[in-house]
């Protein structure tokens, strides 16, 4: 019975729990089993001494009660027993236990102590690291910073140029003028005698000619100007002494300063394999001078390839292989912008800008600038900015203006980061702050929201400000672009178009 006990507390305390209960039930049971028949015994043995008949009787009587006290006490016994070992394997079992217990925990400790040396170890080789790209940081922006001061100091120099030409301008201007004043012809016998109040108006007014001349003279220096990148045309000019970028021609343009730094012109519509290899077997022949090469440009350009009709405009505007012929370079460039390919929109606007092969049109021209800007060309960006900033084919938006500079900047366009910084003492924080979010939301292809202005007004607090004093808008005037503004807008608008204009007149 031991042995299945200690069998049985081998699984575990439910086990143990469960062996225990039966022990106790049958220890529980053998007892009143003994009581029951001790009772009995003893009654019989009372039963055999009251008769007192047989003293054999009695005596065997007496010896079945006995017996069975001593079977009841063996039983109790062996049972005592059985409890001894279930409590000698509970205390092996608990020392078992124990002994388990202190190893797992001493396992653990072990596993925690290495656990921790290798986070240590990351921990330092993650500090390592962090010195190292620090210390490359630092290099970067050392170099950064060296190259920083070198373009300041060329710019600078440039700008002390402009303006030492200037002033030599300025100077023969004057010179031109004066001596202009001083030869006024000799009055003519009999006539009368010239006034000491004229000669000096005629100085005053010379003097006054001169003065604006050194005045437009410096304004130039406000705008970034860039000489053209392909091409002996003039450059084109949006409004006076505003100098664009352009034109693109065939490959993306690079600047001559910063080279690293020059963004890439996005590809226009996509052609097939087979005509790509066409195309620059035929642009090949056509740079070296092979005859019929430029019959096969044209039958490309003639087929569709917006790259071979600008490739032919290029030709055609440099007089390669062709005659010269603008207004033929000008036709096969509006080609390709009506099939979409952004550099074309760009070399077209700079067409109408100038009047170059047709007509001028400053409005068109803004209008494919956006379209060329708003596909992604950076150098139509820097135009856009430009426009804005002068008023040429558009309404004179400062917003807008430093709105496409900082597009143009984000796209590498260090340039058109300049012109963004010189814009942003004329604009309040709201207005450059909307300014930036709108172009760090730009992407290219998307649709492009303008921001509104009035007639006379070049920042959203100056129109809310005009707003304001005709009655058209209540509210801050802080250059945030709300709906409450383009509502008052939309109001002074409506006002102003003919039909209202007209609506009171009998």
């Amino acid at each position: 019975m031991a042995n299945g006990l200690d069998s049985e507390a081998t699984g575990g305390p439910s086990a143990d729990r469960a062996a225990l209960r039966g022990l106790f039930d049958r220890l529980r049971q053998h007892v009143a089993q003994a009581e029951g028949r001790a009772d009995a015994a003893l009654g019989e043995l009372s039963a055999s001494l009251t008769a007192a008949e047989d003293p054999l009787r009695v005596r065997a009587s007496a010896e079945t009660v006995l017996a069975e006290q001593r079977r009841a006490a063996a039983g109790v016994a062996a049972l005592a027993d059985e409890v001894g070992a279930m409590a000698r394997g509970l205390d092996a079992r608990l020392d078992r236990a124990d002994r388990e217990r202190a190893d797992a925990l001493r396992a653990v400790d072990r596993e925690l102590r290495d656990a921790a040396a290798r986070l240590d170890a990351r921990v330092a080789e993650a500090e390592a690291e962090v010195v190292r790209a620090l210390t490359a940081v630092a290099g970067r922006l050392a170099r950064w910073e060296a190259a920083a001061a070198d373009r300041d100091e060329r710019l600078a120099g440039a700008l002390a140029a402009q303006i030492a030409a200037a002033e030599t301008r300025r100077g023969d201007e004057v010179a031109r003028l004066l001596a202009a004043a001083e030869r006024r012809p000799e009055p003519v016998r009999g006539a009368a005698p010239e006034t000491v109040r004229s000669r000096r108006g005629s100085r005053s007014a010379a003097l006054l000619l001169s003065a604006g001349v050194a005045c437009l003279g410096l304004a130039t220096l406000a705008v970034v100007l860039e000489p053209p990148l392909a091409g002996d045309e003039p450059a084109a000019e949006a409004g006076p002494e505003v100098v664009l970028r352009g034109p693109i021609l065939i490959a993306p343009p690079r600047f001559a300063e910063a080279d690293e730094f020059a963004p890439a012109a996005p590809a226009g519509p996509a052609i097939g394999p087979d005509a790509q290899k066409a195309l620059a077997a035929a642009i090949g022949d056509a740079e070296a001078g092979k005859p019929g090469a430029v019959g096969r440009l044209r039958a490309l350009a003639e087929a569709g390839l917006p790259r071979a009709q600008m490739y032919l405009a290029k030709l055609y505007e440099t007089g390669k292989g062709v005659a010269a012929d603008s207004a033929e370079a000008r036709r096969w460039t509006a080609r390709a912008a009506d099939a979409g390919d952004p550099v074309a929109l760009h070399n077209l606007a700079l067409y109408y800008l100038q009047g170059r092969g047709g007509p001028r049109d400053d409005v068109m021209a803004a209008r494919l600038f956006k379209r060329s800007a708003s596909a992604g060309v950076a150098d139509s960006q820097f135009n856009l900015g430009l426009l804005y900033e002068t008023g040429a084919g558009v309404d004179r938006n400062l917003v807008e203006a430093y709105r496409w500079f900082q597009v143009a900047a984000n796209a590498g366009d260090l340039k058109a980061r300049e012109r963004a910084v010189a814009l942003e003492a004329r604009l309040s924080p709201r207005e450059m702050a909307s300014a930036e979010r709108m172009a760090t939301s730009f992407r290219p292809g998307a649709d492009v929201e303008e921001t509104v202005l009035i007639p006379g007004a070049t920042t959203v607090a100056e129109a809310q400000k005009k707003l304001a004093r005709l009655g058209f808008y209540i509210g801050p005037t802080d250059g945030q672009d709300t709906p409450a503004y383009r509502q008052a807008v939309e109001a002074y608008r409506r006002s102003q178009s003919p039909t209202v204009a007209s609506a009171g007149q009998p």
